[in-house]
C-alpha cells in the first residue's frame, strides 16, 4: 500500500489542508500575475490563463 495514513479521516483532513493550500496559492499567483501584466494586454492574459485550464 502506498499511503501516508490508513485512518481515512487523517487522509481526508490532509487533503483539505493540500488542496487549500493550492487554492491560496493559485489566489497569489493570478493576482501577482494581474498586477504585472500591462493593462491593454490584461484581456487576452486572462484568456490565455482560462484556456490553460481547458
Amino acid at each position: 500500500m502506498i499511503a501516508l495514513t490508513t485512518n481515512l479521516i487523517v487522509g481526508i483532513l490532509i487533503m483539505a489542508i493540500v488542496g487549500a493550500c493550492g487554492a491560496s496559492f493559485d489566489a497569489v499567483q493570478w493576482t501577482y500575475l494581474q498586477k504585472n501584466v500591462p493593462s491593454n494586454l490584461r484581456r487576452q492574459q486572462f484568456l490565455l490563463g482560462l484556456l490553460h485550464w481547458v
